[in-house]
């Protein structure tokens, strides 16, 4: 078990940042480098960490281009949780109140005639690549988090890899978080690769190893951890935890030991209601420490405002597909 102190430089969502802050984002910086590769191959490669602004700042960035003059700019998340949350920041950004931003998942729909851009789960795009196979209410499709490689995202690239052969205007852009991006690159014969570096900031590591490696000693590791810290008022705390049951056991616990409700403690994970999910983003109350206890869904889909502590629990469940009987499962590894 480890845990980690860093002074955030992403502020996804923190109500008082201003536009031009935003466009300050490294991603932002390389405006030009973007739409001069879009200019000339028809799939552009994005490789930059976390934090950087590849989410939101491309669909900006193809907006001003004037992409959405020509069709409908799609964005692809891998979760529920990020699809809402970008779109409600992409929408803030330009400040939107005509319906240039929508949203689309599994039983919501925010999107209209008007919407220019559209955040969608990779599972919706599947969808909508069955009833039009060649996307042509689309002018440019960014597939975010492929690094991820799940079964959708792998479908969707192999579509898209069809689409582009018959669409020359169409406009594909990969991003990744990760070195992994010649894999991409070569799948798209030789895309061009813009990598592009984000911010680094200090970062003290604590590695703290368990006599024995059980939930119940996770948890009270953990709990300890957190009330330490919590006294420091360094700011907000976030904890890894590998599935749902783990979580709902660490918020007992810490619920169970602040009796003085100095704490404001939140589960994360995929199941949760959209609100639920959403009060991650509350602002912290006075005097209080804000500790969420997710799953990996808080490592790459979302970026929670004032963490300055990490805590890992050291394992992940990790989706792997059995080709013998074309299912996916989910199998706890460490990390």
């Amino acid at each position: 078990m480890g845990s980690g102190e860093r002074r955030r430089g992403r502020s996804h969502y923190h109500k008082g940042i201003t536009l031009k802050d935003f466009t300050q984002l490294p991603v932002y910086q390389r405006r030009q480098d973007i739409l001069d590769g879009l200019k000339d191959n028809q799939v552009i490669i994005v490789e930059s960490p976390t934090g950087s602004g590849k989410t939101t700042q491309i669909p900006l960035i193809l907006h001003e281009a004037g992409y959405g003059n020509e069709g409908i700019i799609g964005v692809t998340q891998p979760r529920r949780i990020a699809t809402l949350s970008v779109s409600d920041f992409i929408k803030r950004q330009i400040k939107d109140d005509q319906g240039l931003v929508g949203y689309k998942m599994r039983f919501e729909d925010t999107t209209g005639p008007t919407t220019r851009i559209k955040v969608m789960t990779d599972g919706i795009l599947l969808m909508e690549l069955k009833a039009d196979p060649l996307l042509s209410s689309y002018s440019v499709m960014l597939i975010d988090e492929a690094h991820e490689r799940s079964l959708n995202i792998d479908f969707i690239l192999g579509l898209l890899k069809n689409i582009i052969a018959e669409r020359p205007e169409f406009k594909v852009i990969i991003s990744s978080a990760t070195i992994n991006t010649k894999v991409f690159s070569r799948f798209f014969d030789r895309a061009p690769i813009i990598s592009i570096n984000a911010r680094v900031y200090p970062v003290k590591v604590h590695y703290r190893p368990l006599e024995r490696d059980n939930l119940d000693n996770q948890v009270d590791a953990i709990v300890k951890i957190v009330k330490a810290e919590a006294k420091r008022k360094s700011g907000d705390i976030l904890i890894f935890m590998s599935g749902e049951f783990d979580i709902t056991v660490t918020v007992s616990n810490l619920i169970a030991a602040d009796p003085k409700g100095e704490l404001e403690i939140y589960p994360l994970f995929g199941r949760l209601s959209k609100e639920e999910q959403e009060s991650v983003f509350n602002e912290t109350g006075e005097g209080k420490t804000k500790v969420v206890v997710a799953t990996n869904i808080a490592e790459t889909s979302v970026t929670i405002d004032g963490i300055t502590t990490v805590i890992d629990s050291g394992i992940a469940k990790v989706n792997f597909y059995n080709q013998k009987d074309f299912t996916s499962s989910l199998v706890p590894l460490p990390i």
